[in-house]
């Protein structure tokens, strides 16, 4: 399946590949994503293929206005929808998401929406609306299909009545699932679809696609290593220095106030203010300092057990970063990842972000005087 959409991810479209040549292409297919990994650019490159049997290069802006590929993704309401809102009402800001941020998460979604602070579902309203569209003829091809983004967001009423029209779907009808987390799919929706899990992109995937967004060789590969296959935070880090730059200064100052609080009491109150700084930012870089974070940790841990060759991170700003890396060790480098993925999980639900950022710094602290094990 030839495809300008979808990065790396060769072995799931050589396993596509092989149905489409065999006329075997299941009629429903669920791809796991858990971030950045291309769910969503590989759910549209097997729609193309599934709309369009005339072996053309895959375009966007002509996939996303064909008649006979529908959307179902989470929606919220938001100043401009203040009630009952439905996937048609923000197709145009869909179309935007899809097109400049195909490889984004349902942060982006929902900034780009417009409903930050909300959480966003599939409401059962919006599947009874969508229902009768699968039973129309297709209007300019042989097949129809529905690419549902954010199935985690499926209320279960909904579900239920989606699992319906999945178990007896209308001829020439394909469904393509994408989700970051198979566990929150109703188990018979499960049962009936094929389940692909993409895995992280390779480093070399995401290096070639740093250098064609213009990285040097050296910028690319340390990007590609940073972000552990996660190509929407390589191309955060590569369209936006200052906002890398910022988490970074944030995240140092986060260090030297944890440090120095054991022995000053009186910089806690520092540290309290800090903690107010961060939690006034969006939830979007709230997210995003808690990656950069995890990330240096990893990066810091493998300088401490002197795995040199695989350290990339160069500070941008005073920092010692060979003196951190001394405080990373066996007893608490686990811990310290934890935290940060803890934190990412609960931003994502919501989460009071000044008790979370309070509980960040108090926990911080403590992992950082840890002293390793003997």
């Amino acid at each position: 399946m030839a495809s300008s959409l979808t990065y790396g991810q060769e072995k799931t479209r050589s396993l596509i590949d092989f149905h489409f040549t065999n006329g075997r292409v299941p009629h429903a297919q669920c791809f796991i994503d858990k971030e950045g990994r291309g769910g969503l650019a590989l759910a549209l490159d097997t729609a193309f293929h599934l709309l369009y049997e005339n072996g053309e290069t895959p375009n966007l802006y002509d996939l996303l206005r064909h008649p006979d590929l529908h959307f179902l993704f989470p929606i919220a309401t938001t100043a401009a929808v203040k009630s009952k809102p439905t996937c048609d009402d923000f197709l145009a800001e869909w179309k935007t998401f899809v097109t400049d941020h195909l490889y984004g998460n349902m942060t982006d979604w929902l900034e780009i929406m417009g409903a930050e602070n909300k959480q966003g579902n599939i409401p059962v309203s919006e599947i009874n609306r969508f229902i009768p569209k699968m039973h129309l003829k297709p209007y300019a091809g042989k097949n129809k299909v529905c690419v549902l983004w954010g199935g985690e967001r499926l209320r279960p009423e909904g579900a239920n009545k989606l699992l319906k029209l999945i178990e007896e779907p209308p001829k020439d009808t394909f469904f393509l699932l994408v989700s970051n987390d198979l566990s929150m799919l109703l188990p018979t929706i499960r049962s009936r679809c094929q389940i692909v899990k993409l895995p992280p992109l390779s480093l070399s995937a995401v290096e070639g696609v740093m250098i064609d967004k213009g990285q040097s060789q050296e910028e690319a590969k340390m990007n590609a290593i940073l972000s552990e296959g996660n190509l929407r935070i390589a191309l955060q880090r590569c369209s936006d220095e200052k906002y890398l730059s910022e988490l970074e200064g944030l995240f140092v100052d986060c260090l030297r106030l944890a440090f120095q609080v054991k022995i000053k009491k009186e910089v806690g109150f520092a540290l309290m203010e800090w903690t107010n700084t961060a939690a006034s930012l969006g939830r979007a870089k709230q997210k995003a300092f808690f990656l950069f974070g995890l990330s240096i940790i990893r990066q810091a841990m493998l300088l401490s057990y002197q795995t040199n060759a695989l350290v990339h991170f160069q500070p941008s700003i005073p920092f010692s970063f060979e003196k951190f890396a001394q405080y990373i060790h066996g007893g608490n480098a686990l811990a310290l990842a934890t935290l940060c993925e803890k934190a990412v999980n609960d931003i994502e639900r919501n989460a009071n972000p000044k008790i979370l950022f309070a509980n960040f710094c108090l926990e911080l602290t403590r992992l950082l005087h840890r002293k390793e094990s003997t």
